[in-house]
């Protein structure tokens, strides 16, 4: 009897980092014609770090080593003005 060979893709998981994030928004009613909404959005709020996946070619240097991480927190600030 022949046996079925079974492929599965890799078996290791990417590192899930803690990535929280903060947006404000406020509309600001300069007149009856003119508003204005301003906006912040921070991502990575507490500014952990986050790793990106392991090397996973396999035989390479680089196999199963962490080697960089994600970006830093990162804050946007946006204004909008409509009339």
């Amino acid at each position: 009897m022949a046996r079925a060979l079974t492929v599965r893709p890799p078996s290791f998981r990417d590192p899930i980092g803690s990535r929280p994030r903060l947006t404000l928004e406020k509309a600001i009613a300069l007149t009856s014609r003119f508003n204005v909404d301003v906006r912040v959005e921070a991502y990575n709020l507490l500014n952990r770090v986050n790793f990106n996946p392991p090397g996973s070619v396999l035989g390479s240097a680089d196999f199963g080593v962490i080697s960089s991480a994600r970006s830093a927190r990162t804050v946007q600030l946006g204004a909008r003005v409509s009339f």
